[in-house]
């Protein structure tokens, strides 16, 4: 009963760790080389994706930084025409 559980418990210690969850073929044989080109080209996948995500959000604030001033200018334009217009 302890070794079926203490069995049960590496298997799940196994099954959580992330190299293992990763899915890189569908299906039949692979070679160890294959296998570790093809996790590596995962991995370079996943943190390109991430870099690109970085950069886009990036893009997007200063984008709205730039939205921001475009809009204060064109309000102080509008007030300095006001005040020149009491005066």
């Amino acid at each position: 009963m302890e070794v079926m559980q203490a069995y049960t418990a590496q298997i799940e210690g196994y099954m959580k760790k992330e190299r293992l969850r990763k899915r890189i073929l569908k299906g039949g044989f692979i070679l160890a080389i294959n296998a570790l080109y093809k996790i590596a080209k995962k991995r370079r996948k996943e943190a390109n994706e991430v870099l690109r995500k970085a950069n886009i959000a990036l893009t997007c604030a200063e984008n709205k930084q730039v939205r921001d001033l475009k809009q204060e200018g064109i309000a102080n334009r509008a007030a300095k025409k006001e005040r020149i217009q009491f005066i």
